[in-house]
């Protein structure tokens, strides 16, 4: 059953390693996309970004480099937010029947938009949905049957000047629609490079290392219970007097199994259940420290900061109590009440190295 207790462990850590490994990877890979695409000129500075460092000055240059990402981003959002908060799409104007029955729509409608992006002067950069105002159904005629013409084809000598000006509003509407849907999709961009960042702003409550270090704690906390719940059952009159417990149970209790272990069993549950996990471990330790001797260090008071750090992140936002410092080595890393209690990478690589270990070692 311990070796179970502890396999299942090791998956567990496997998969958030995983995770961690998947949204690092994806932070890169999308960086590098960013830095390549046209429109991401002003995210240039993220070309400075040391990616997969442990160099404390390159982490802090990263840190500022998310920080100024961060601004800029929140100010494109808000930019696309507010320019589509004053556009709607509008209905498509109707073509007229002459170029419907003879079937030019969809060649007119390519020639006007290649037109429009490589012909007509655009100095004051103007959407092509305005741009496409300045040209004249009158200028269009001229230069599709001046093609024609040389072509020999006249199958557009049935389109008169009205029939342009109706593809030409036609256009309009439709390059429009396709500005305001590409603006949509630049808010969304955006919206998911904000999430993206934001996953490794340390102070950010979705940061990738914050949440993997609370799934960790959780498992850690259950494969503990089970574990020291089995070492409890396996050398109970030894670990009893360590255990403060004030509760008497009565011959009826007793009576309701066939034996002692099942009864046992039962007291144990009962024992453990109302306790946290920096009880229990605080119980095996007096009770035997060697089991907290990792490579010759002892790493009970590094365990019991690890769980006031995950406590300070799941009831306080990560900052710092004057309770963070009751037990563990809290005052030892330079972190004073109303900080913040920072999980990065390096901290939640060694603590999972460290929970791994621990696990591994602990006895039957």
């Amino acid at each position: 059953m311990n070796s179970i207790l502890k396999d299942r462990f090791r998956d567990e850590l496997k998969t958030i390693k995983g995770y961690v490994d998947y949204i690092e990877n994806n932070f890169y890979r999308r960086s590098c996309q960013v830095l390549r695409a046209q429109g991401f000129e002003e995210f240039s500075i993220l070309d400075e970004y040391a990616f997969f460092t442990d160099n404390e000055t390159e982490k802090e240059k990263n840190r500022e480099i998310l920080e100024q990402i961060g601004h800029l981003i929140k100010t494109k959002i808000e930019e696309c937010t507010e320019v589509l908060s004053n556009v709607e799409k509008v209905s498509l104007s109707q073509i007229s029947n002459a170029i419907l029955e003879n079937d030019l729509q969809d060649c007119l409608c390519v020639y006007i938009k290649e037109y429009i992006y490589d012909c007509v002067n655009n100095p004051n950069n103007l959407p092509y949905s305005k741009l496409i105002e300045t040209v004249t159904a009158e200028e269009i005629k001229k230069e599709i049957d001046l093609v024609d013409e040389e072509s020999g084809d006249k199958c557009y000598d049935m389109l008169k000047v009205e029939d342009y000006e109706s593809i030409l509003e036609f256009m309009r509407c439709t390059l429009f629609n396709e500005e305001v849907e590409e603006k949509k999709a630049d808010l969304e961009e955006y919206l998911e490079l904000q999430t993206l960042y934001s996953i490794f702003d340390e102070k950010a409550p979705i940061n990738i290392y914050r949440q993997s270090f609370i799934l960790l704690l959780t498992a850690f906390d259950a494969v503990i219970f089970d574990l020291v719940k089995m070492l409890f059952v396996n050398r109970f009159f030894d670990m009893a007097p360590y255990i403060n417990y004030d509760k008497k149970f009565s011959l009826s209790d007793i009576s309701q199994h066939s034996n002692f272990e099942g009864f046992l069993e039962k007291m144990v549950d009962t024992i453990i259940g109302g306790k946290y996990i920096s009880d229990l471990l605080e119980i095996v330790y007096k009770y035997e420290k060697n089991i907290f001797n990792l490579n010759s260090n002892d790493c009970y008071l590094t365990l019991m900061e690890i769980i006031q750090r995950r406590n300070l992140h799941v009831h306080r936002k990560g900052i710092v109590d004057e309770k963070y410092f009751t037990k563990g080595n809290g005052n030892e890393l330079e972190l004073s009440v109303g900080d913040y209690a920072a999980i990065d990478d390096v901290y939640m690589h060694k603590t999972l190295e460290l929970l791994e270990k621990f696990v591994a070692n602990f006895p039957e």
